[in-house]
């Protein structure tokens, strides 16, 4: 199985994943995770990050590449 780095913005962290983790779980993981009341079902819309600059829900996101995820300022 392949390993990932996904690197975390404004924290500037690097986190390591194997292709196919779910990233608002990887987040979660960390204790980065941004907001998620619906239990990362992607119904509530609150999860929004920026992956590689592409406005999207965490919930939704299956690492399958490096990729850099900036996380809403609070």
């Amino acid at each position: 199985m392949k390993q990932f780095f996904v690197t975390v913005l404004p924290q500037n962290r690097r986190l390591t994943a194997d292709e196919g983790d779910n990233l608002l779980e990887l987040l979660r993981e960390y204790g980065t995770a941004p907001d998620a009341p619906c239990g990362g079902y992607g119904t509530c819309g609150k999860c929004l990050v920026y992956v590689d600059g592409i406005r999207i829900l965490a919930c939704e996101v299956r690492i399958d590449r490096d990729m850099t995820v900036e996380l809403p300022l609070e």
